[in-house]
């Protein structure tokens, strides 16, 4: 079972209580450029800032495949100045560490219709647009898909000491 547990102020997703993805953290940035660096809480299960942002991340399990899907909410209020969400990067997860990567193999779009293959060990040099990784950890290999649909766009990419 999948689940999402802090520990030594990290939010970690967990199988079966061991780490498989750790140092989750959330941003969001809406259409005036401001980015908000939101808290897990553990309470309600979604990150939060203040209480007018917030994030919710769902966990749905398929035999051994785990579906992440987001909402996020911008609560307005009777004097809010009518904020939205930016149209590129509204939300960004940032994971610090998916273990000791053995080696990797991540297809990012390199145009309109076309991807192209890149093969390293070290998730920070994910080349921005990523579509697809596959990972080996030990003896066992893990893939991530970014779904998107209509409205929303998913990708992966390498960043300083985290990536997303």
């Amino acid at each position: 079972m999948y689940s999402l547990r802090e520990k030594d102020q990290l939010v970690n997703l967990c199988f079966e209580k061991i780490a498989v993805c750790q140092g989750i953290t959330v941003y969001v940035r809406l259409d005036n450029e401001e980015e908000y660096a939101l808290t897990w809480s553990e309470q309600s299960g979604i990150f939060v800032y203040d209480d007018w942002l917030s994030v919710k991340l769902s966990l749905e399990t398929k035999g051994r495949q785990l579906l992440l899907s987001l909402s996020a909410e911008v609560t307005k209020g009777v004097s809010w100045p009518g904020r939205s969400w930016h149209p590129q990067s509204a939300v960004r997860i940032n994971i610090a560490s998916l273990g000791d990567i053995s080696g990797l193999c991540a297809h990012y779009l390199y145009n309109s219709w076309w991807t192209r293959p890149h093969f390293d060990c070290v998730l920070n040099n994910l080349p921005e647009k990523t579509q697809s990784l596959l990972y080996g950890l030990e003896d066992e290999y893990h893939h991530l898909l970014a779904v998107c649909d209509e409205q929303v766009r998913c990708e992966f990419q390498g960043g300083g000491s985290c990536w997303y």
